[in-house]
């Protein structure tokens, strides 16, 4: 007999949708299928899409094709299987969900079968897809980490830079023009951002005035690359489009006007830990610098004009713990706020808990459904078998979603009361915890304390924005009975 089958082919970027990868796919499953006889009653190609969920619009069609045509279909047949699904958990429940059907998978170019050594093989295979995913996934990061510590963009290039042969970027011969002249205008300070962007717009160059706002504050221009997520800051390969000096005075004029600023990021060091932190009253960060080779000091920029800020670094860095300790909250509002917190994600815990319960309630009752659909056709003979396969495959698919919803509300196991216990003695003690800080984690609490940095004003340090924690905690003081443990009985005396 003649068997019936589906092919199901995959790639996971759009640039192999336009190259090899596709085309050796679809001619491997068509030369396959006419080798065993098979006849290929359909083709199905997901293009540029992961394999790690089932979360994939064409693989969904393919599921829908063959529930409904579950009589004419025999094969679900995939190149690898690993074109199948890289999840192990995903694979078995949608390989049982397809059993269901009457439908068996098969891979093009591995020997699977229904045979016990067969089903074990292709176990094996879903489970190297899987650990083969996940170190795919760990040396792409981190061969992108190396990229960018030798200055390399690994990503798409912003406007006015397109893709170089040599170096990771060159400048873009119709945009470059442009966007410097955008910067020059941006920096004089004669425009506002929406002005700004009108004129871009007559450039040819047509932005809303946030994704412009976003250009101008890329380092990207001056050539620097950063990834803050990953804490690396480098020099570029390539050849910086815009004037360091130009830069930093747009950055000053989109700190008066424009959304909040973002501070350079320098790597720490122990001698001038507020290096990158702390900024002139012109919004440019202090350098810093050893005088005599004793004497520690902040300095202003060269290329900061009117700016001569000379200060010592003991005076400054006294002046900012001075900050800390008048931002240090009480210690009852730091209790307050962490009993808050645990109780929001104790409820989040229970909402996740609340939600597999009911997937779980709901798939025992697709149980019990399926149990009396089969005690109505096999035993009472009520139903029909065409009636029968019908509402068994609707259950059996609501089965497999169901149990796919209930593996994804499955909440990660984090200690959050041993974190917030560490957030408690850190924010009670603000000064103390950035005095006994190594360097790297002074940075990391600087920037956490401070995302827009801090300003010397000649007098003192300064800041207009700090860390979110702050506003979070600062409106449990507005009520005063937050503060007051409530007692069980008031004594009241007659007037």
């Amino acid at each position: 007999m003649t068997l019936s089958a589906v092919a199901y082919a995959r790639v996971s970027t759009v640039a192999q949708t336009e190259g090899y990868s596709l085309h050796v796919q679809t001619a491997e499953l068509a030369r396959y299928c006419q080798h065993k006889g098979w006849t290929l009653q359909r083709l199905f190609v997901e293009p540029g899409s992961s394999a790690k969920t089932s979360q994939r619009p064409v693989f969904g069609e393919m599921l829908e094709y063959c529930r409904k045509h579950r009589d004419a279909i025999d094969v679900v047949l995939v190149h690898k299987i690993d074109r199948f699904m890289r999840d192990t958990y995903y694979h078995t429940q949608t390989r049982n969900l397809l059993a269901g059907y009457g439908i068996v998978l098969r891979s093009a170019t591995e020997p699977i079968s229904e045979d016990p050594s067969g089903k074990a093989l292709e176990g094996m295979l879903s489970v190297f897809a899987q650990f083969d995913n996940d170190v795919r996934s760990g040396r792409t990061v981190s061969g992108m980490k190396a990229a960018v510590e030798a200055g390399r963009w690994c990503w798409k290039p912003p406007r006015g830079y397109v893709r170089g042969e040599t170096a990771s970027m060159d400048h873009d011969p119709d945009l470059a023009p442009v966007v410097r002249q955008l910067f020059d205008d941006c920096a004089s300070g004669a425009f506002t951002l929406s002005a700004l962007a009108d004129r871009a717009k007559a450039r040819g160059l047509d932005l809303h005035k946030q994704v412009l706002c976003r250009m101008l504050r890329n380092p990207l221009y001056i050539g620097v690359v950063r990834v803050d997520k990953w804490g690396i800051e480098s020099t570029g390969d390539f050849t910086p489009l815009v004037h360091p000096e130009t830069f930093w005075r747009a950055q000053a004029v989109l700190d008066k006007r424009g959304p909040g600023a973002r501070k350079p990021r320098q790597l720490a060091r122990a001698e001038f830990p507020l290096k990158g932190l702390v900024r002139c009253v012109h919004g440019v960060p202090l350098t810093a610098s050893w005088a005599k080779k004793r004497y520690r000091y902040y300095q202003s920029q060269p290329r900061c004009p009117g700016c001569r800020v000379n200060v010592r670094a003991e005076a400054l860095e006294e002046s900012f713990v001075n900050l800390l300790n008048e931002l240090q909250p009480a210690p009852e509002l730091v209790r307050i706020f962490k009993e808050e917190v645990l109780n929001v994600w104790n409820q989040t815990q229970k909402h996740a808990r609340d939600e597999q319960a009911r997937l779980s309630w709901r798939l025992k009752a697709i149980q019990k459904k399926k149990d009396r659909l089969v005690e109505a056709h096999v035993h009472e003979q009520t139903i029909d078998a065409k009636t029968f396969r019908e509402h068994m495959d609707r259950l059996r698919e609501q089965e497999a979603i169901a149990k796919l919803e209930r593996y994804d509300a499955e909440l990660e196991d984090l200690d959050v009361g041993a974190v917030l216990a560490f957030a408690e003695r850190t924010l009670c003690d603000l000064a103390g915890s950035w005095n006994r800080a190594e360097p790297p984690q002074k940075t990391r609490l600087q920037t956490l304390l401070f995302p827009s940095g801090v300003t010397w004003d000649g007098e003192g340090v300064k800041t207009q924005k700090t860390a979110s924690v702050f506003s979070w905690i600062d409106p449990i003081s507005d009520d005063a009975s937050l503060l007051v443990t409530p007692t069980r009985f008031e004594l009241v005396l007659p007037a």
